[in-house]
């Protein structure tokens, strides 16, 4: 009796939780496919070609995983992709690391109990559930040397937690060193990027802002020349993924909630999904307009690839053009001081 019981208990933390997850994910994809494509879309790994496959392939192949792992259906196989897959998460996790970059990995709803956008959590649950599927395609397997790594994990479960431990310890020290050496390097290139958009961006400053034809978040159609008549700026948001575009949406932010009574503030995107503005905005307690760039005036008027802010006069003369802050303080004051002396001459 208490063998059949300590059967089932691992069947329930095993498989069915593992199996159910892959299931859920791969749903949640199908369900809400125009998240999953911004998310593969911002992480620019692969060629569009396979960012359209993966879109179409990876919820069936999650699925097809779930149910094979839940029901013992080709297990083994389902327990080897399922491996497979987390493996080369938890490597695009460890890159965006170093790329700077923290969001939603769009495998499950922002509000489930496993979803973060915090990079270490996703590491550390990927790699728990890495673990359990080596452990399941282990168990499911009949070849001999299989059978040896499951004898000797019985045998010595606690020296290999220890060791398991020691390299998931010595992962997460080795980004921690690597994002610390990384530091000094990033401000300087930030230092030359801002420099160098800061000189493509010289010769449309003093000009007449294009009069953009914009949606917004009701689906309406207006033109950009009706949110004149007074100081405006303008966030170009270039995607919802990467860190210094969310730190940057999230200082325009702070800047709305300082200057909103005699500034106007909006952001700008591409052509996106609805939803995927709302998930964003909630997720990071913003309160700005967000409109859609129809026909590309606003996105493309640098010809600059960035997140960018464009302070506008009320006569719609282009003013001053902002690089990314990357949140480095020096570069938000210097910011701020611009609008305090448009406040102050107001």
């Amino acid at each position: 009796m208490n063998k059949n019981f300590i059967i089932i208990i691992r069947f329930i933390t095993e498989n069915f939780v593992v199996g159910s997850l892959f299931i859920y994910s791969g749903l949640y994809k199908l369900k809400n496919p125009y998240d999953f494509i911004i998310t593969i879309e911002n992480l620019h790994l692969f060629h569009s070609n396979i960012n359209t496959l993966v879109i179409k392939l990876l919820p069936w192949i999650e699925i097809f995983v779930g149910v094979s792992i839940l029901t013992h259906f080709f297990s083994r196989y389902g327990s080897f992709i399922a491996s497979l897959l987390l493996f080369i998460f938890i490597s695009i996790s460890i890159l965006n690391i170093s790329k700077g970059h923290q969001g939603l990995c769009g495998c499950f709803p922002p509000s489930f109990i496993l979803s973060s956008k915090n990079p270490f959590f996703i590491i550390t649950r990927d790699f728990i559930l890495l673990l359990l599927t080596i452990k399941i395609m282990v168990s499911n397997t009949k070849l001999a040397i299989f059978n040896k790594l499951l004898t000797s994990w019985k045998h010595h479960k606690y020296e290999y937690i220890n060791i398991i431990l020691i390299i998931y310890s010595l992962l997460i020290l080795s980004i921690l060193i690597f994002i610390k050496n990384n530091e000094n390097n990033f401000i300087m290139k930030t230092e030359i990027e801002r420099e160098s958009i800061l000189k493509k961006t010289e010769k449309i400053i003093g000009n007449t802002i294009p009069n953009a034809k914009l949606k917004t978040e009701k689906g309406e159609i207006i033109f950009l020349s009706q949110l004149l008549g007074r100081y405006c700026v303008i966030l170009i948001l270039d995607n919802f993924e990467c860190k210094p575009c969310i730190d940057e949406a999230s200082y325009f932010e702070m800047l709305f909630s300082k200057y909103s009574d005699i500034i106007n503030f909006i952001a700008v995107t591409r052509i996106i999904s609805p939803t995927a503005i709302l998930n964003f905005k909630k997720r990071h307690s913003i309160t700005y307009p967000f409109f859609q760039d129809l026909d590309k005036k606003l996105i493309d008027i640098t010809n600059v690839s960035k997140t960018l802010k464009i302070v506008i006069s009320p006569r719609g003369e282009i003013i001053k053009i902002d690089p990314p802050t990357y949140n480095l303080k020096h570069y938000q004051r210097e910011f701020g001081t611009i609008l305090n002396k448009i406040k102050g001459g107001d």
